[in-house]
C-alpha cells in the first residue's frame, strides 16, 4: 500500500503509541511475571523453606510473579509511549476545560477546513490565506 493510499483518522499518532506500549507492556510483563514465578516458586521456595516455612506460603511463587509482573509491565508502558499518551490526555483536559479548545478538536478543524480557512493535507492541517495565519499569530 502507497503512502497516499493510508487513511489518516484524527489523533492516529496517539492511539498508534498508545497500542504499541500496551502490547510490548503485556509481553514484557507476561515474560517477567512467568520468570519470577519460576524463580520464585521453585528456586526460593525450596532453598528458603527449610527452616522458614511459616514466611513462605505455598503460593508466594504465583503472588510474586504477578505482582513483579504488573510492577515491570506498568514500567515498560511508562517509558514506551505511556507517559506520552498520559501528558496528551491531561493537555486536552486542561485545554477543554479553560475553554481554549473543544473537546472534539478534529472536528473543530474539519469545521475551519469545509469553510475554506484551513487545507486539510496528510494528518495536518495549514492556513489556506497567509493573512490570517498572520493575524492569529500577532493576537495576544
Amino acid at each position: 500500500m502507497l503512502d497516499t493510499e493510508k487513511i489518516i483518522k484524527p489523533n492516529q499518532g496517539i492511539w498508534n503509541s498508545l497500542s504499541n506500549s500496551v502490547r510490548l507492556a503485556l509481553l514484557s510483563g507476561l515474560a517477567f511475571g512467568l520468570v519470577f514465578y519460576v524463580f520464585y516458586s521453585l528456586i526460593t521456595y525450596q532453598v528458603l523453606t527449610v527452616g522458614h516455612v511459616a514466611y513462605f506460603p505455598p503460593n508466594s511463587g504465583l503472588i510474586y510473579g504477578a505482582s513483579d509482573g504488573i510492577t515491570v509491565a506498568s514500567l515498560i508502558w511508562l517509558i514506551n509511549g505511556g507517559i506520552a499518551c498520559i501528558q496528551h490526555l491531561v493537555l486536552r483536559v486542561l485545554l477543554w476545560q479553560a475553554r481554549c479548545t473543544p473537546w472534539n478538536y478534529a472536528h473543530f478543524l474539519d469545521y475551519a477546513s469545509e469553510r475554506i480557512l484551513l487545507r486539510k493535507i496528510g494528518g495536518g492541517y495549514i492556513f489556506v490565506h497567509r493573512l490570517l495565519l498572520e493575524y492569529f499569530v500577532a493576537l495576544d
